[in-house]
């Protein structure tokens, strides 16, 4: 299921389908229960009563250019290299599953879903486990080092300033039944920053807990309509707030009224911003890209594939992804021509199917599912969605790993200008520090 919305700021949400609504906090990033009560506070939302078990801990976020507090950061979160293998291959193994059928607008937050995935591995056992940290982890990862190593990349990726905003929040809901392991949830709170709630998920009114704290979490009153089964045992949420400021922003007065020429034939006008600026560039086999620096150390990549090729022709496997969104050894930099279409615009997607094609069925599977490591263990997660949405304008982005790869031999080497006029469908990504892909996505309609 894909559903287009509007958004004002973007978010990588677990769930079914976004509205606008006002936002209502349900809960606090710390609070009564954070210190280890094995019984906190019941507090009652939409006439259903539940209770917050474990509490995310949030990082100290440095100040926008405060150098100082960012190296200690990078000093004492340290990521292996067999990490960052394997989030990068996870995150374009993924993004080409999703994205590759897509045929207008799609967005997908690779960072998110891994979260919420290395959470329930962190909670599984025997070959439910195994098969979660077979498609998170690359082979030789020392799976055992997993939650320290996404507590530094959390610690890292951070961001709460003027400039730049990069929040990643995830929470697990489960039926009322014993406390969590006081080591499990001071993970849970520390590593992977994380909210867990206890209530009765079979409840009428259950739904609209979780959609209220989806919407206090998803920033300007972004909610998405999450539908349960009458079954629920387990659920788990996250969202990834994004949203950072060019480095040399686009002067609205030099946008222009243009043509777009969606896959359908059908041209649409649309504004572009306009610019002629340095920035690296790099020609591959079936398209052009082009990496332009926003603030606090990430990095937009477009890529508009050369006349012939299709977004979904590039998308097509994961090390397609990979020559489109990894580092380039000697990349060309250049002045550039740039025409970008203003657009926003957010999407659904259903990923249980996704998932079970890439080998993670057992945690959908009753009889099968173990989570062991939850006490009262719940049978097994109904589904997996997320929703996302992005605004690009002339200010920045509202909402982004590296492998190392061999130049072409059309990569233009010695050419000190070229041109990205991108008024055909195309392909971005939103990289955000250490290089981890925090949303990827295809703007096939900038109109729509």
């Amino acid at each position: 299921m894909i559903r287009n919305t509007i958004t004002q700021m973007t978010a990588g949400l677990l769930a079914v389908s976004f509205m606008l609504i006002p936002a209502i906090p349900v809960s606090a990033e710390a609070g009564p229960g954070a210190a280890g009560s094995s019984h906190p506070p019941v507090q009652q939302e939409a006439g259903i009563p539940y209770r917050q078990e474990a509490f995310a801990a949030r990082p100290a976020a440095a100040a926008y250019g405060d150098a100082g507090s960012q190296r200690a950061i990078q000093q004492n979160s340290t990521l292996s290299d067999g990490f960052l293998a394997g989030i990068t291959s996870f995150s374009y193994k993924t993004a080409s599953a999703v994205l590759k059928d897509s045929q207008v607008n799609q967005c997908y937050s690779p960072v998110s879903l891994y979260y919420s995935l290395a959470l329930a591995a962190q909670a599984a056992g025997g070959s439910t486990r195994n098969q979660l940290y077979g498609l998170l982890t690359s082979p030789g990862q020392d799976a055992s080092r997993m939650a320290a190593e996404c507590g530094s990349l959390y610690r890292l990726m951070y961001r709460d300033n003027e400039a730049s905003m990069i929040k990643p929040v995830s929470s697990m809901w489960l039926n009322d039944g014993s406390p969590l392991d006081a080591n499990l949830r001071r993970m849970i709170e520390q590593q992977y920053h994380s909210d867990v709630f206890r209530m009765d998920l079979t409840h009428a009114n259950s739904a609209a807990v979780m959609n209220r704290w989806l919407m206090d979490h998803g920033n300007q009153g972004i909610s998405p309509g999450l539908v349960l089964s009458q079954d629920e045992t387990m659920h788990m949420l996250d969202t990834m707030s994004y949203s950072s400021q060019w480095v040399f922003h686009f002067d609205s007065s030099k946008n222009v009224s243009g043509q777009f020429h969606p896959a359908d034939g059908q041209a649409v006008t649309c504004e572009y911003m306009t610019d002629s600026r340095n920035c690296s560039y790099y020609h591959g086999h079936g398209f052009m890209r082009a990496v332009i620096s926003l603030k606090e150390n990430s990095t937009l990549i477009l890529v508009l594939p050369d006349e012939g090729f299709t977004p979904q022709a590039l998308l097509s496997s994961e090390e397609r992804m990979a020559e489109m969104f990894g580092h380039i050894i000697n990349e060309p930099y250049g002045r550039i021509t740039l025409n970008i279409p203003k657009f926003q615009y957010g999407t659904c997607l259903e990923l249980r199917p996704i998932l079970e094609d890439l080998g993670v069925s057992q945690v959908f599977t009753p009889g099968q599912a173990d989570f062991s490591g939850l006490a009262d263990s719940p049978a097994c997660l109904s589904g997996i969605s997320q929703a996302s949405g992005i605004r690009m304008d002339e200010n920045g982005i509202n909402a982004a790993s590296c492998l190392v790869i061999p130049p072409l031999d059309g990569s233009l080497p010695g050419e000190a200008s070229g041109e990205m006029i991108l008024n055909r469908p195309f392909i971005y990504a939103v990289m955000a520090a250490p290089g981890v892909p925090a949303l990827i996505g295809v703007c096939g309609n900038p109109s729509i």
